[in-house]
């Protein structure tokens, strides 16, 4: 077996054996009482052994995975002895370290050598010591060292040296840093879904009274422009628990036929407000645009965050931020690409820095200003839409980040994924329905009641699953639509539509919920419910939405 193939405590534990042998033979005297000739074949022979042992020292030296060293136990520790390994790793030669006296010292980390003096102090108490720190490589930068050192004392108990080995643990420690950032993250997404629920019932009474406000106050601008604050900051976070739980992978990916310019117009509503002074946006998007399959909570994520990383880059300049989005023809697909361009002409990006700009954790903004996960997240959610995208950037003249979406064959939808009908198609359609509305917020159970009452529908309302099926057991035939929500005491929604579909099968139900683990849109829809919606939920959209299960 090849000594590359052994564990690292059996070459070391064979190291150590040959140490003993070299000393055994370098100290062992010769027998006076033998001949002349004699001694001089014993020592033709102890020299041989002792050479092919030295030989085999060096080898097993060679072959191990880490770097041994020997050093002065006092001082500033200078490198008596370092195995060849030690270039590959850091660049310098042996002759590097053992020609300068401070040379160890001096390439420790700045952060770092304070503790690492601190624990070799405590090595003349103890005989060992490890630690882990930063060590300045030839090229400038650091590389993570494991490093583990005994003191050797001499054979009257004295100091003698120290031996140590090093191991290069950049990699290790990489994967430590990623794993404590994933943690971060998965918090992030516990703690989102524990909160979204109830966030998102607030929201959505806040959101659905401003926009009945807003209604009701039409032609008194004054007015008006208050509630449009509200519904405007309201959107803005409702946005933010999607973004989070989107990123949590707590939403699933539901692509369905997409005006693109429609979502990025949309978008860029929430970006401009938010945008200083200093910053100037252009939009270019298509009047006639063709369709994609997208999932729009995503498309919201993809343009914000590019957006959010084009104004950082802009924080203190007059800065322009240029959005076109345009026909891109190709041989390889009929139908072409959309080819959406987010343009800054910031600070703009190294070249060294542009290899692992999509690469997650990795960001060029102070600390504080940025995680590294936001262009690393556009990069997968731009793969789950089957697009590409590119970057050219130079330092001091701006970023330009390209992403190609594949144009779908299918015709253009509203949100929901139906072909758009006018008001009037729907409404000679539709006649007059009747609604039993199930919710425990009474804020949005005495909202929706109103809006619907309005809309000319007959409501009935429960504030739990219990009151709502024994009236529904007692009429089955009596609503021609369910509106209920998720997570209530006594009874959840899922529990309530499976008993009432049990009951009648084609009942259309509409389910909203601010967050659930319990039951997903897919679930829902195998259950047999007509629409699963996440709050806080627009009225219009709302409104859509119970047409189309209304429709059919």
């Amino acid at each position: 077996m090849k000594d590359e193939s052994k564990s690292k405590k059996q070459l070391i534990e064979e190291l150590n054996v040959l140490r003993q042998q070299i000393v055994q033979r370098s100290i062992r005297p010769s027998c006076a009482t033998h001949c002349h000739s004699q001694n001089k074949i014993e020592n033709d022979n102890s020299n041989a052994q002792l050479l092919q042992s030295d030989e085999q020292l060096t080898n097993l030296l060679m072959s191990l995975p880490v770097i041994t060293y020997a050093a002065k136990p006092s001082g500033d520790f200078s490198t008596l002895y370092v195995s060849e390994g030690v270039q590959q790793v850091t660049g310098y030669t042996p002759n590097d370290f053992i020609s300068q006296p401070k040379f160890w010292v001096s390439h420790i980390h700045p952060n770092d050598v304070k503790g690492v003096l601190a624990g070799m102090a405590k090595l003349f108490k103890t005989g060992y010591f490890k630690s882990e720190y930063r060590f300045k490589i030839k090229d400038g930068s650091y590389r993570w060292i494991g490093d583990v050192i005994r003191l050797i004392k001499d054979q009257n108990g004295e100091d003698d040296h120290l031996a140590g080995i090093w191991e290069d643990i950049t990699e290790r420690k990489l994967l430590e840093a990623k794993l404590r950032q994933s943690s971060k993250m998965e918090a992030l997404g516990t703690l989102a879904g524990g909160i979204a629920h109830d966030f998102n019932n607030i929201l959505a009474a806040i959101l659905g009274n401003a926009d009945m406000g807003r209604k009701l106050t039409t032609g008194q601008d004054k007015i008006c422009n208050h509630f449009d604050n509200i519904l405007h900051s309201a959107d803005r976070a409702a946005s933010l628990v999607k973004q989070i739980l989107a990123f949590s992978r707590m939403e699933s990916t539901v692509l369905k036929p997409t005006n693109l310019s429609v979502l990025i117009g949309e978008a860029l509503k929430i970006v401009a407000s938010t945008t200083p002074a200093n910053i100037t946006i252009k939009q270019q998007l298509l009047a006639d645009c063709p369709t994609i399959l997208a999932d729009a909570t995503q498309i919201y994520q993809i343009i914000l965050n590019l957006c959010n990383n084009a104004y950082h880059a802009m924080e203190d300049i007059t800065g322009e931020l240029s959005i076109t989005l345009s026909m891109e023809q190709s041989l390889d697909r009929p139908l072409g690409y959309l080819n959406l361009t987010v343009k800054d002409n910031g600070c703009g990006i190294s070249k060294a820095d542009q290899e692992w700009i999509f690469d997650p954790y990795f960001t060029t903004k102070e600390v504080g200003k940025g995680t590294g996960l936001g262009l690393a997240v556009v990069f997968g959610l731009v793969e789950q839409h089957e697009g590409k995208i590119s970057m050219l950037s130079n330092v001091g003249q701006g970023t330009s980040i390209s992403i190609t979406f594949p144009v779908s064959d299918m015709v253009e939808v509203d949100e929901s994924g139906e072909e758009v009908k006018s008001n009037e198609q729907k409404n000679n359609e539709l006649g007059v329905k009747r609604i039993l509305i199930v919710e425990d917020e009474l804020a949005v159970l005495h909202l929706h009641q109103a809006f619907f009452l309005e809309l000319g529908y007959l409501v009935t309302i429960c504030e739990n699953g219990k009151q709502a099926l024994a009236l529904f057991e007692a009429e089955p035939q009596r609503f021609d639509l369910v509106l209920t929500d998720q997570a209530m005491p006594l009874m959840t929604g899922k529990q309530l539509a499976k008993k009432m579909l049990s009951i009648r099968p084609n009942l259309p139900i509409v389910m909203t919920t601010g967050y659930s683990d319990v039951i997903s849109e897919e679930q829902a829809k195998a259950i047999g419910i007509c629409q699963y919606l996440v709050k806080p939920v627009a009225l219009d959209y709302l409104q859509q939405q119970i047409e189309r299960c209304l429709l059919g």
